[in-house]
């Protein structure tokens, strides 16, 4: 009886909540309608602007081969510290420079190109799901906090979390000899690097509306919750909870920056629904990568509280007027310098097919 209604319970609890859902939107059909233009407006001015380029030269990378000579430089680094490829090396640094989803897709990717094995993409995802340098130091430090400086101790304290994570990953047993999976055909790495890019941008299109789509729906309920008879700090763990990017917006300046490290280490239910595929196709429970996620949190929080032991930083009290974040992401200096590092390997590459030919 107690077996059966474990099976049941994911059922159940997602039934209601379809039925609280729906039941909303046809409670307060405005209030459902707003939200989705708010998160359209957030898809069209950051995410889209934000994710997309990184989504493109992720799947360019992998299909164009310059993810193995980048694992050349990488390799002793990555097998030093987290007992992985050189191949995964490019990966992990994408996850840390691009923002949340970036990196978990990048390691779907090499697992379909047949570059790492499944129990390696499954340590991966432990740990590359990071926001990057510009949401942390420019949207959140800048605009929500008046801070650059306390920006700068949040990038550092979750960039500190994940490769803290990571470390510990590699002590991790190996569940017996595990092969490379054959590559997938629609996988394969493009013959010319015209093709690579023309076939990563239809990875990018693809992989960005199905953000979107998440970030929309989760705008959505969170336009509804709002009508629940919550306090605000209710309501503020449950957007904390729910979508990162509302969630900082709503205790910034209210709760400590530990508290906020946290909310950002954890990413938010709708940056896990964005990468569920990128789970599920690893083969990782889903119970341990909700630890993992809480984890993090946990390792940036204490990362953060010890980072202002030393570096003490002020933030502004909070204000109803916050900076819009679009001028948050017109710059990044570790964003520029990776496009940098990745356009260098690519001159690289073409200068020696020339030099071939």
């Amino acid at each position: 009886m107690k077996k059966r209604l474990q099976q049941r319970l994911p059922t159940l609890l997602s039934t209601l909540a379809a039925l609280a859902f729906g039941g909303g939107i046809l409670y307060a059909p405005e209030q459902a309608s707003q939200g989705v233009r708010d998160g359209l407006v957030l898809c069209g001015q950051v995410v889209i602007p934000s994710l997309f380029p990184f989504l493109v030269l992720s799947a360019f990378l992998v299909r164009s081969g310059l993810a193995q000579r980048a694992g050349r430089l990488l390799g002793p680094l990555t097998q030093t510290l987290f007992r992985l490829p050189g191949a995964a090396g490019s990966a992990v640094f994408m996850s840390l420079i691009g923002g949340y989803p970036l990196g978990a897709r990048m390691t779907s990717q090499l697992l379909d190109a047949a570059l790492i094995t499944a129990q390696q993409a499954r340590r991966m995802l432990l740990f590359c799901v990071n926001s990057g340098p510009a949401f942390l130091i420019s949207a959140v430090g800048a605009a929500m906090l008046h801070s650059r400086r306390a920006g700068l101790l949040l990038c550092a304290s979750l960039t500190a979390s994940a490769l803290l994570i990571g470390v510990f990953t590699r002590f991790f047993p190996a569940q017996g000899k595990e092969h490379l999976l054959p590559a997938r055909q629609a996988d394969q790495p493009a013959s010319s690097m015209a093709g690579a890019l023309v076939e990563a941008a239809s990875q990018g299109c693809a992989g960005i509306v199905s953000i979107c789509v998440w970030v929309i729906l989760f705008s959505c309920a969170a336009a509804l919750l709002r009508l629940l008879p919550l306090s605000n700090a209710a309501l503020s763990l449950v957007q904390c909870l729910l979508e990162v990017t509302s969630g900082c917006a709503g205790i910034a300046g209210r709760a400590p920056l530990p508290a906020l490290a946290f909310v950002l280490g954890w990413g938010g239910l709708c940056v896990h629904c964005q990468i569920l595929r990128d789970v599920s196709r690893a083969g990782l429970s889903l119970p341990l990568f909700f630890c993992a996620r809480a984890a993090n949190g946990l390792f940036a929080c204490l990362m953060n509280a010890l980072c202002l032991h030393f570096f003490p930083c002020e933030t502004a009290a909070f204000s109803n007027h916050v900076q819009m974040l679009p001028e948050a992401f017109a710059a990044s200096a570790p964003v520029s310098a990776g496009m940098l590092f990745m356009c260098a390997l690519l001159i690289l590459e073409v200068d020696g097919n020339r030099k071939k030919c």
